[in-house]
């Protein structure tokens, strides 16, 4: 009897180790895969610049018929307020253009009428950027374009000024 008390008394302990073990590797496991998970998603955070980079590279891209895709106004790059200005803007120039039967408009986007023929020598100048705001200067030809770009959540375009 007393084998018996014994083995059962040392079979018990097993079982409280094992699961004590278990359950430690368990929680360590999940915590350090919650760490990974984090440092994957700060990871895919874009600054501003890579924004930039994206955004006009499919512009010009998109211009030379590389790519079909037309992201001028896509919400992955540029804000709501950004979209509706181009939109009043584009509606007053059509106008100014039917009733003068005239016009030569320069796209507002690259703030030039010919685009180049690729985007290898775009070059983006950093004029500050603090957490929620940022200013470049993006050269595409010889002139800057000043652009700017608000924070929430993720970086987009707010404004594109041809006139410094």
């Amino acid at each position: 009897m007393n084998t018996q008390k014994l083995f059962l008394t040392i079979l018990i302990i097993i079982i409280g180790i094992l699961a004590v073990g278990g359950g430690y590797y368990y929680i360590n496991s999940k915590s350090n895969l919650n760490i990974e998970k984090k440092v994957v998603q700060e990871n895919n955070i874009q600054n501003p610049e890579d924004i930039l980079r994206d955004y006009y590279t499919n512009i010009i891209d998109h211009f030379n018929q590389k790519n079909e895709k037309d992201v001028s106004l896509e919400s992955k790059f540029v804000t709501n307020g950004f979209i509706e200005k181009q939109k009043k803007d584009k509606n007053e120039i059509d106008e100014y253009c039917t009733q003068n039967n005239i016009c030569m408009p320069i796209n507002p986007f690259i703030c030039a009428q010919d685009f180049p023929d690729d985007a290898s020598n775009l070059d983006f100048k950093q004029i500050s950027v603090n957490d929620n705001t940022a200013k470049f200067e993006v050269y595409i030809f010889q002139q800057p374009i000043v652009v700017y770009l608000v924070k929430d959540g993720e970086w987009k375009i707010d404004e594109i000024n041809c006139n410094r």
